[in-house]
């Protein structure tokens, strides 16, 4: 594995910008819209990791393949592709790369487990899925090195000490670690709640693009922040310190000319200050970290309104009536649905426009909501940290 992030497939091949992830997806976007398809992200992951989970793989592997699902839907299509074979081959795929291998008969007997609670078919040979790995990792052009923002994590908070400097971001050229002097010797004082707090922010953002668009040390930072935030005891640390940072201080007089000046005693530092202070001293844009947690926010309040999907169907329904059907289930079909649409216009190109743009999304997902600001997300960032802490 290459021992330099900056150096690495990861970073000089795989670090994407937006323009590039909308340029992806201009296809699905006949069949889809936009939330549609940020909703099938958000299924797809998590099916990955119900699959890693009856193969008890570890958390890295999960997060692995779904960074090789991420990066062969950079270069192909979910209505021209079948997603469920795509999963299984990126998790057979994973198991290798770290260094755990699952004999190819076991994660097809699961996964055909998994998607028949979704009726989707999987093929039963063996055969089948090993040719899909060649294809994953033609399209991946073998760039199968995964730098995962998890050690940057634990390093920061000291809980690592044995990490090797480049898990923190090495600058290009070599040099000191990119976060800085924070970074070298001294750690962020939280607990491990908060750490397994940060953890799993860490895990949610393998339901998003983020692991396309930043290096992973400033996600790790900007899980740490949401962590800071969120995680009731490091908040009402923080809370006197910013509410201090926000009160004007009034201008000192100053000293008579006829006395002595004496030297003013430093404050001993509070945990508060300690921990901005430690923030400050990060050599990361505090911008990107900011647009990197605003992103998070955003996710959650998609996130929430896709678990509770169902509840839309009960609309004009009475309240005791029960849903039609699971949304999982229903992005199922929606992909199944993509898919025909798809051969269809290939069989029958229809002349003009493309028929059917948007035409197939389930009724679940299909509302477009206007563009929502960050505050209006933190019922849907409430709830996930609730269930969070009681994954805890």
């Amino acid at each position: 594995m290459a021992s330099n992030f900056w150096l690495s497939s990861h970073c000089n091949y795989w670090l994407v910008d937006r323009d590039t992830l909308r340029r992806a997806r201009d296809l699905d976007r006949k069949y889809a819209t936009d939330r549609q398809l940020a909703c099938i992200g958000i299924w797809c992951a998590n099916v990955l990791h119900k699959l890693t989970r009856r193969l008890q793989l570890r958390q890295v592997v999960s997060s692995t393949a779904t960074t090789f699902l991420r990066r062969f839907y950079l270069k192909n299509s979910y209505c021209e592709t079948d997603p469920a074979l795509v999963i299984a081959g990126c998790v057979y795929l994973a198991a290798k790369i770290e260094e755990c291998p699952v004999h190819v008969k076991s994660v097809v007997t699961e996964a055909r487990a998994v998607f028949q609670e979704f009726h989707i078919k999987l093929p039963s040979d063996n055969s089948t899925l090993a040719e899909m790995e060649f294809y994953l990792l033609e399209d991946l052009d073998f760039h199968l090195v995964v730098f995962h923002p998890y050690r940057t994590l634990v390093s920061l908070c000291g809980k690592e000490t044995n990490a090797p400097q480049e898990d923190l971001g090495t600058a290009k050229g070599g040099g000191d670690a990119e976060l800085g002097e924070a970074a070298e010797g001294q750690y962020l004082d939280i607990d491990d709640q908060g750490l397994q707090l940060a953890w799993f922010v860490i895990n949610d953002t393998y339901r998003s693009d983020l692991p396309l668009l930043h290096p992973p040390h400033l996600i790790a930072v900007a899980a740490l922040y949401l962590a800071l935030v969120l995680y009731p005891p490091a908040r009402a640390k923080l809370a006197p310190a910013l509410s201090a940072a926000n009160t004007p201080t009034p201008a000192a007089a100053p000293p008579a000319k006829h006395h002595a000046t004496r030297s003013t005693p430093v404050p001993t530092p509070t945990p508060a200050d300690a921990t901005l202070d430690f923030l400050a001293k990060l050599n990361v844009n505090l911008a990107i970290v900011a647009e990197i947690a605003a992103e998070m926010v955003a996710l959650y309040e998609v996130w929430d309104a896709f678990e509770n999907a169902p509840e839309f169907l009960r609309a004009g329904k009475p309240p005791s009536a029960p849903p039609a059907k699971t949304v999982d289930l229903e992005v199922a079909e929606l992909l199944v649905r993509m898919r025909t649409e798809r051969e269809r216009d290939l069989a029958h190109p229809p002349a003009g426009s493309v028929s059917g743009a948007g035409e197939a999304a389930g009724e679940i997902l299909a509302a477009e909501p206007p563009p929502t600001p960050v505050n209006k997300g933190k019922k849907a960032v409430d709830r996930r940290v609730r269930s969070v802490a009681g994954r805890g």
